[in-house]
């Protein structure tokens, strides 16, 4: 009998480990910065294509193409003869290549020129002379506008800084900076020349826009941009703008390798930035955000849409925070009411400290390390759920009513959902989906 159970007990089956659930997987952030970029000038391609349009011949064309065709009808034949283990191979390498220098291919039919492609070099950002021998050139400009609560502030810019100061006074005013370096006052001054700052009001929109012109003595883009990635080091030109505006406009700018730094504002925040920093005091109106490659730093934001790829955040405190956040470090001070979170790879998010009457916390995390800090008198409900990720916590003050898979199951699970409260009366709730990153609660 012994032996007929042990029989039986073998020729089961091993039990298998069930299939993890994949995670949800967010949107891929963009690209890895590269050394350049490219800008073209779409209306000198246009009418390069309308040039070409009219000179193309298609009948000189054809005849390009049989007499290419009939320059390699013998090509084949050089080959035949063609001997690698003979001993006179140099010999008949010599004469193949003299066969081949003879094939005379016919000359391409005329073509309009093509135009310059701008490549912007980016290496090395960061504010300030190249060099202590570079000559600088200085050209300032300041424009103001009456304004009244309605009316916006839009710049663009790049290569430089903007500045935010608030005033009483019911006018914008911006002072702009431009500064070019060379290795000569010539070159600086043509470098200063082509950087050109358009504004206008029309209604409730006050715009500034920087403009850099190809206009240098090469042709070539490269001397005119931030930075000049193969040639003079000494070439760079930086723009600066200073501006002065009521606490309660709003703003909207867009800036490439360019920093931002704001005051406490009242009214709207919309910022577009690409390699470049972001700091700021209060923001208490709505905040919309999308950074590239840059730190975001807050004393304060209200009511704010956060999307972010490969930078730092520190926000020291957060009423209702809406993020995307690839490839960043966050640390949110404390946070007051609502945040909904999505994110990948962030190497470390924490939030210190939560209000007591914050409602809800919604994170949906892949390869990311959660933590969470809570005072003595936060409550809260909680539903964890994680993916080859642990939750760690302390029973002092965490209740878990549920866990899934139960402590006491035979079978093994790396999903896993924990259900519960932290401290009494609970009135916030925090749901949490993390893969492949650890949750805890300190």
């Amino acid at each position: 009998m012994a032996i007929s159970i042990i029989n039986c007990v073998l020729a089961q089956e091993p039990a298998k480990m069930p299939e993890p659930t994949q995670p949800e997987v967010l949107p891929a952030p963009p690209m890895p910065p590269i050394d350049f970029s490219i800008n073209v000038d779409e209306h000198k391609w246009k009418e390069w294509g309308e040039d070409f349009a009219k000179k193309f011949d298609s009948k000189k064309w054809d005849q390009w193409g049989e007499s290419v065709g009939k320059s390699f009808e013998n090509f084949g034949k050089s080959f035949e003869d063609l001997d690698l283990s003979s001993a006179d191979l140099d010999i008949k390498l010599q004469r193949l290549n003299i066969k081949l220098k003879s094939i005379k291919i016919p000359a391409i039919p005329e073509i309009p020129a093509l135009p310059n492609v701008n490549i912007l070099g980016n290496k090395n950002w960061e504010l300030g002379a190249p060099s202590q021998d570079a000559t600088e050139k200085v050209k300032k400009l300041t424009k103001s506008y009456p304004v009244d609560a309605k009316d916006i502030l839009a710049i663009q810019n790049s290569y430089g800084r903007i500045t935010v100061n608030t005033w009483n006074k019911n006018e914008i005013k911006v002072d702009v900076e431009i500064r070019a370096y060379a290795g000569n006052d010539e070159d600086a001054q043509k470098m200063i020349d082509g950087v050109t700052i358009s504004n206008s009001k029309i209604g409730d929109l006050i715009s500034f826009k920087t403009g850099i012109e190809q206009n240098n003595k090469n042709n070539n883009w490269l001397t005119m941009s931030f930075w000049n990635a193969g040639g003079d080091d000494k070439q760079k030109v930086e723009i600066y703008y200073t501006v002065y505006m009521p606490e309660n406009n709003s703003i909207n700018f867009k800036t490439n390798y360019s920093n931002i730094v704001l005051p406490s504002l009242k009214g709207d925040v919309i910022v577009s930035m690409n390699y470049g920093d972001l700091t700021a005091q209060e923001l208490l109106g709505i905040t919309n955000i999308k950074s590239n490659y840059g730190k975001i730093t807050a004393q304060k934001l209200s009511s704010s849409i956060i999307s972010s790829n490969y930078g730092d955040i520190k926000i020291n405190q957060t009423d209702e925070i809406n993020a995307s956040l690839n490839y960043c470090s966050v640390d949110l001070g404390n946070l007051s009411d609502r945040a909904d979170l999505k994110m990948n790879y962030a190497g470390s998010f924490k939030i210190g400290s939560f209000d007591k009457d914050f409602k809800s916390l919604n994170i949906n995390a892949n390869y990311s390390s959660i933590n969470l800090g809570f005072n003595n008198n936060t409550a809260f409900s909680f539903d964890i759920s994680t993916l080859y990720a642990s939750f760690k916590y302390d029973k002092n003050n965490v209740t878990v009513t549920s866990k899934t898979p139960a402590d006491d199951e035979k079978n093994y699970s790396q999903n896993k959902n924990y259900k519960g409260y932290y401290g009494k009366n609970p009135s916030g709730n925090v749901v949490i989906k993390s893969n492949y990153g650890g949750v805890k609660f300190d």
